[in-house]
């Protein structure tokens, strides 16, 4: 996690001050119009078109010892470049290192880190991952947002999430749902939902298999069944997959439940591309009910028919 927090320290080295570049025919704005981001004690974390991008205060010195401390906090593995960055105006140091999905070696993800001294012991630490291959554009203009202070507009404070906007429609949830992280929201007993929004329906297809691929291969698991079937999403006729797992715990540790279904739906809603992942728990054997958070977005066609 990461966070933008001024500094009146006496020794400070840095003073963000940005010049603003035009971004090839796309603003700033333009670009980082779907993203959402959550504060919390000044930690922040951003989540857009499948980056997840964090920002954070660290106890650390910009040399060797610091750097390799940086490396092992953040999981920095499988480095590919290490250098100073030219273009940023003050002092630097960026670590590109690559991972990998299990269970789908075609793909190879991305990370990047700036490490910003803002004293002789002290850095900000700024963290773009992204598991399905990068978009410059994205980077560089969450980087003029960090550096020109434009991150505001994006982060909410609370995590309560007693509304979300769900790819440009607005809705209300009250005060039981919480966010577990940007643009992914549970709700006691309800249901819990997360969601990605791409330009692209090849882009959110690759980020609905990435989510597969993470959840089977987690080890926490146990697949149970899988199978596509017919769903109303956002009024829109949907395939999906659903996926029965159980988890790899007791009933009295998971407070009394141990399985869940989870879809997984790739669709164009009100014209952007959507990578969703909707889960309820499955509280008697093969009852699918839909909770009431998932049915805000979503209905099982058969249950479509017969209401």
């Amino acid at each position: 996690m990461i966070f933008i927090v001024s500094s009146n320290m006496s020794k400070i080295r840095i003073c963000f001050l940005l010049l603003l570049i035009p971004l090839m025919g796309y603003s700033q704005k333009d670009i980082l119009s779907d993203m959402q981001g959550l504060s919390l004690k000044g930690d922040m974390i951003f989540e857009l078109e499948g980056y997840i991008m964090t920002i954070q205060k660290e106890k650390a010195s910009l040399d060797k010892k610091g750097i390799q401390k940086i490396k092992k906090k953040y999981n920095l593995e499988n480095i590919e470049r290490e250098y100073s960055d030219k273009n940023i105006k003050w002092e630097n140091w960026v670590i590109e290192s690559s991972t990998t999905v299990k269970g789908l070696p075609e793909v190879k993800g991305f990370q990047r880190c700036y490490l910003l001294p803002e004293t002789d012991n002290r850095m900000m630490v700024v963290l773009l991952q992204s598991a399905n291959g990068r978009d410059t554009l994205v980077e560089k203009a969450f980087m003029d947002a960090v550096f020109s202070r434009q991150l505001a507009q994006y982060t909410m404070d609370s995590w309560v999430a007693e509304k979300i906007d769900f790819a440009g429609r607005e809705i209300m949830l009250g005060d039981v749902c919480q966010w577990v992280s940007p643009q992914n929201v549970h709700c006691a007993s309800f249901g819990q939902m997360g969601w990605s929004v791409f330009k692209t329906q090849k882009e959110a297809e690759l980020n609905t298999l990435i989510q597969i691929a993470n959840n089977n291969n987690s080890g926490r698991y146990k697949i149970m069944n899988e199978e596509n079937l017919n769903v109303i999403f956002e009024g829109v006729p949907t395939l999906a997959k659903r996926i029965t797992y159980k988890i790899n715990t007791s009933k009295l540790l998971s407070g009394g439940r141990n399985v869940l279904a989870v879809y997984y739906i790739t669709q164009k809603v009100r014209g952007k591309y959507l990578s969703c992942v909707l889960t309820h728990y499955v509280e008697v054997k093969d009852n699918y009910s839909l909770p009431l958070l998932l049915k805000e977005v979503m209905s099982i066609k058969t249950e479509a028919a017969s209401s």
